[in-house]
């Protein structure tokens, strides 16, 4: 039980944190030549992982991917390096977030808050292999 609601209460800040703060709606521009909103997260020959840009910048990944490395970058599907800074770690839920200060040729993903309803759709990016 303890465990079921602290889900609830990390769940509760990361929808403040994401929806209620600054994640604003940008104005309609042409998005056909943007970089995707999954990322590349490259920590050099023996680490990587995937990330997804959500807007203004920030990227969600998995701590698991990041594990409290100074120097991270992040290639977008466009080739493009960008260099991050690691905002917000929490290890027991493996979650993590990177700020890259250049996004404007990116993508971004807006995040529901919300509990899926039986049989809707749901799709997951990334990049396991370290494919290019």
């Amino acid at each position: 039980m303890f465990l079921h609601v602290k889900s609830l209460v990390v769940a509760a800040i990361l929808c403040l944190c994401l929806c209620g703060f600054g994640v604003q709606r940008q104005v309609r521009i042409d998005r056909s030549n943007l970089a995707s909103s999954t990322l590349y997260v490259d920590l050099g020959p023996f680490s990587h992982g995937s990330g997804v840009h959500i807007g203004n910048g920030l990227v969600l990944t998995a701590w698991h991917v990041v594990d409290d490395e100074d120097h991270i970058s992040i290639k977008d599907s466009k080739g493009i390096v960008h260099h991050t800074e690691l905002m917000w770690v929490n290890k027991t839920y493996d979650v993590a977030w990177l700020r890259i200060s250049d996004f404007k040729n990116v993508k971004s993903r807006s995040l529901s808050c919300r509990y899926l309803d039986q049989g809707e759709l749901l799709s997951f990016e990334g990049n396991p292999f370290k494919l290019d």
